[in-house]
């Protein structure tokens, strides 16, 4: 799918935004330093407030039977596109499997092929998926989102400048790979060996291959990103996969002191793998 499938994205997200069911959080960008980096950390404004006023989501999996206003499009016989009911970059899509599955089960074709069909053409893009609450879900049902670019004002990926080095500088154990949506055949092969590399097994359940741990993955057009995770939460706040690409949310000037203190590096290195 191509530029038609991402009007009809665009005009579902008026529709939504008008009706009131789709929320964008309200946010300041702050520029943070650290490890050669340039880090945006946003800080919710009034974050209380905003939590009052926003529209609430339904009680239980809200990817059953979803809010008609948030459904974009059928991609698969297996895989949804629904819009992000609480976003905070401009264009955020989920890409949800129309049964439930937990986000533990390890992604498999039909999930690359639908994040495939979905990937924008005319537009630099990402796509993420948290292996689990420890790495940032929010919800158990399995879905992958992805997120049109810029993540900064002043950059489309502020980890992309260590990305580059060979291997990639980072201060957290990870796996890398050269390979991404302009390779939509291999992105399961590529996978998979990211598994490998970084140590994470896959166990045998009903509902398919499960993870042996948590782990966050990025991928561009151009590359591949796994990062085995220990835990979610720093000093209170989420940590999910956008923060290994630069890019990190909190609610109060007080989170936005610690990750100053410490460094977003820091942030990412303690919410990683602990080796």
């Amino acid at each position: 799918m191509t530029d038609p499938f991402w009007d009809l994205v665009q005009q579902r997200s008026a529709a939504a935004h008008a009706s009131g069911v789709m929320y964008r959080i309200e946010s300041e960008p702050f520029l943070v330093k650290d490890g050669g980096v340039d880090f945006v950390v946003r800080q919710y404004i009034d974050f209380e407030g905003q939590v009052a006023r926003q529209p609430k989501s339904k009680p239980g999996n809200p990817f059953d039977d979803p809010e008609p206003e948030l459904f974009v499009a059928d991609l698969s016989p297996t895989h949804m596109a629904l819009l992000n009911k609480y976003h905070v970059i401009e264009t955020h899509l989920l890409v949800v499997t129309k049964r439930y599955v937990d986000q533990t089960v390890l992604l498999d074709q039909d999930d690359f092929d639908a994040v495939a069909r979905c990937f924008p053409d005319h537009a630099p893009a990402m796509f993420f998926y948290n292996a689990g609450r420890e790495s940032g879900a929010s919800q158990p049902h399995k879905h992958l989102q992805l997120v049109t670019l810029p993540m900064a004002p002043w950059a489309d990926i502020p980890m992309e400048p260590l990305l580059g080095a060979e291997p990639p500088r980072l201060a957290f154990p990870h796996a890398f790979a050269r390979s991404g949506m302009n390779e939509p055949s291999r992105l399961r092969e590529a996978y998979r060996a990211l598994l490998d590399e970084a140590g994470i097994h896959a166990s045998a359940s009903p509902e398919g291959e499960r993870q042996s741990e948590p782990y966050n993955l990025l991928v561009t057009r151009d590359w591949m990103l796994l990062v085995p995770r220990s835990r979610d939460k720093f000093e209170g706040f989420s940590v999910n996969s956008l923060a290994y690409a630069g890019a990190l949310l909190v609610r109060n000037p007080q989170q936005l002191d610690a990750v100053r203190r410490v460094g977003p590096m820091g942030v990412l290195s303690q919410v990683g793998r602990i080796s």
